[in-house]
């Protein structure tokens, strides 16, 4: 399947799986508030989130790595950081 990008959309996209069973209902509304979305999988442990682009990365840096000590494991398959 071919495909051509028109327009970029300066999204990001993060993955995460919760392989520890973590309760992850704060990490939820955490991301919310700061305008991200999210999709989810339960059954498998898995998720994703829709970043745009005017979201604050400093703060969604803080929460992933809070969440990612606490066990929840990340992905970044495409990350616009404008800090990076």
């Amino acid at each position: 399947m071919w495909f051509e990008i028109i327009e970029r959309s300066g999204h990001s996209v993060a993955w995460f799986m919760n392989n520890k069973s973590i309760d992850i209902s704060g990490f939820k509304q955490s991301i919310l508030a700061l305008g991200c979305s999210h999709e989810g999988f339960p059954l498998f442990s898995l998720g994703a989130i829709d970043v745009p682009p005017d979201v604050n990365f400093d703060l969604l840096n803080d929460i992933i790595d809070l969440y990612e000590e606490l066990g929840l494991d990340f992905a970044f398959p495409i990350w616009n950081d404008p800090n990076q």
